[in-house]
């Protein structure tokens, strides 16, 4: 098994192609809300069920409404929905368990269930798989135990930094076992042309070549690309590899330059991808939201990235910063993206860089009770202690309502 290494030059520099990802995989199903704590997963579980289970009737009121067999605003229609979900709960034991609801003596419907800050749902990975959008191949391959966070560091050194010498000792750090594994990756990479090599590496001096100090690169959806002096600053990265699901080619991981931090401001979806960051360097700082901002849920950002392979999770709260030379990122609050009641802990972020400054606004917009960045006086505030705001990416949502103001 290791003679792949022996193969290949060893002075050589390599990468994963571009058209090349990797995906965990679980043993068994995510769940619905995969890392969401503060809940414990079987009551994540219930409430599921109670939600499928009473999905048809919801979807037909919706139905009712569209076509105007019953008004939006009427009255039995909210009630007649809550004594159904109620009936629902109360007769199957396993969901009452977890969750409380009825209809109290003043007609009021009270819902309710148990939560638990030091728990939530995790996902143990098992497995990989390789996929290659050029041959459209997919390859699958099992952990005999949890050795996640070991591959997803390996995975981080195939950025194109790190020389086939380099990457054999990593892997031979990594013990017997976990050695033959990496090694069994690196045959499977070779065998269906996964990698690619270079007798030097010259990304960023290309990055440093085409962009300005203080640049700022939209990279697709919410990612952006910071030139900081000499290096380059990472949010939000949701990238796509090549042809996976474009006919063209896309900026993927391993064309970027190496960042010297990676900053993630929710936790949807569009904005912590577990592929991109999976390609990610591991040694990196990963800057996310404060638990400490928390109402009641919140999203377990360090065990998915721990899971990942990332060694240096730093949670910054609203108003502390992390420090550059010659300035600093700071955590700006985040008000709900779209009318939101379950305020869960997020993260804006203000770039203050030698005097010009950047508001990475992303998603935060006015809540169900109308509070907002601009309405809570936080962009007064960043004005006064940082100085003008000389740029702000925000969707149009939220920079409407910045114009206005």
């Amino acid at each position: 098994m290791g003679q792949i290494w022996d193969s290949l030059r060893s002075d050589q520099y390599v990468s994963l192609a571009p058209w090349v990802w990797i995906q965990f995989e679980s043993a068994e199903s995510p769940g619905p809300f995969p890392y969401v704590g503060g809940v414990a997963p079987e009551v994540v579980a219930s409430l599921h069920e109670a939600h499928s289970l009473l999905l048809s009737s919801i979807e037909t009121a919706i139905s009712d409404i569209f076509s105007r067999r019953a008004a939006l605003g009427d009255p039995s229609l909210r009630t007649r929905l809550e004594d159904a979900y109620a009936e629902l709960v109360n007769s199957r034991p396993n969901l009452s368990t977890h969750i409380r609801c009825g209809r109290g003596p003043d007609g009021t419907f009270h819902w309710d269930f148990p939560k638990d800050p030091t728990k939530s749902a995790t996902i143990t990975y098992m497995g990989l798989r390789v996929f290659n959008a050029h041959t459209r191949q997919a390859i699958p391959l099992g952990f005999d135990r949890p050795i996640a966070p070991t591959v997803g560091t390996f995975l981080g050194h195939l950025d194109g930094t790190h020389t086939v010498a380099e990457l054999r000792t990593v892997a031979t750090a990594q013990g017997r076992d976990n050695s033959r594994f990496l090694t069994q990756l690196m045959e499977v990479f070779k065998k269906h042309d996964c990698l690619a090599f270079s007798p030097q590496t010259s990304l960023k001096d290309r990055w440093l070549e085409v962009t300005r100090d203080q640049d700022i690169v939209h990279l697709g959806h919410a990612a952006l690309l910071y030139r900081q002096r000499d290096r380059f600053i990472l949010f939000d990265p949701w990238l796509m590899p090549w042809f996976a699901e474009a006919p063209v080619p896309s900026l993927w991981a391993s064309l970027l330059p190496r960042p010297a931090a990676i900053f993630l401001t929710h936790d949807h979806d569009d904005h912590v991808d577990p592929r991109t960051l999976l390609h990610m360097p591991k040694d990196i700082p990963l800057i996310v939201p404060n638990r400490r901002h928390r109402r009641a849920l919140y999203y377990d950002y360090p065990a998915l990235l721990g899971e990942l392979g990332f060694g240096r999770v730093i949670e910054l709260a609203h108003g502390e910063s992390w420090s550059f030379d010659g300035g600093a990122v700071v955590a700006v609050p985040f008000f709900g993206e779209d009318p939101c009641d379950i305020e869960m802990p997020r993260n804006c972020y203000l770039i203050s860089d030698r005097g010009r400054n950047t508001l990475v606004h992303v998603d935060s917009g006015p809540t169900n009770n109308g509070r907002s960045a601009v309405k809570e006086g936080v962009i007064d505030e960043l004005v006064r202690r940082y100085g003008p705001i000389a740029t702000l990416f925000a969707s149009q949502q939220q920079l409407q309502e910045v114009r206005t103001y």
